[in-house]
């Protein structure tokens, strides 16, 4: 591939220095339409990164103004929400125990997340005589929190490695891990 390109900026040459009055206002207006194409790239980046820089800016402190709201003991624990019924942010939450209650609060947020900053980050709360169990799905590779809100039953599926933790924070909600069906 080089060498096709150095046959081709020769041959270039050869036509610039055989019709110099055709091919140098060639040359030159094809620079300057590459250095304003160039330019105007440059500045749709600069653009681009000053739109992102202010919306990371606003995002922090949207955030910030959440987590003023929630008191967050010194001491907590990270679990990682996978999916399910929870109205709470995947992805990191702090978890910790407070007056009889399981609490969560997403951890460390994103950009790519900032659309559900309104909805999704917030504390979440779940009673402890409400928890049904804990259990971790060895086959999945996940760790299932079962509870109840108003007597329908809902869950949460956190990482495999998650069921340790909750085991610790409520050992009596952990159960067996569930086998493999082999």
């Amino acid at each position: 591939m080089g060498s096709v390109m150095i046959i081709i900026l020769l041959i270039l040459l050869l036509f610039v220095f055989e019709y110099p009055k055709i091919f140098i206002p060639i040359i030159a207006f094809s620079v300057g339409v590459a250095i304003i194409s160039v330019k105007k790239i440059n500045n749709k980046i600069l653009k681009e990164e000053r739109t992102i820089a202010e919306a990371k800016k606003r995002f922090g402190e949207k955030y910030d103004e959440i987590r003023s709201r929630v008191t967050i003991p010194a001491e907590t624990r990270i679990v990682y929400y996978k999916e399910g019924d929870a109205n709470i942010l995947n992805g990191n939450l702090q978890a910790w125990i407070e007056d009889s209650t399981l609490c969560f609060f997403p951890f460390i947020i994103s950009l790519d997340e900032a659309k559900d900053i309104d909805e999704k980050v917030k504390l979440f709360k779940i009673l402890i005589n409400d928890i049904n169990s804990i259990t971790r799905d060895d086959e999945d590779k996940k760790t299932i929190l079962k509870y109840y809100f108003n007597g329908k039953g809902y869950s949460m599926i956190f990482s495999n490695k998650d069921f340790n933790i909750l085991k610790e924070m409520l050992p009596e909600k952990a159960c067996s891990p569930i086998e493999s069906n082999k």
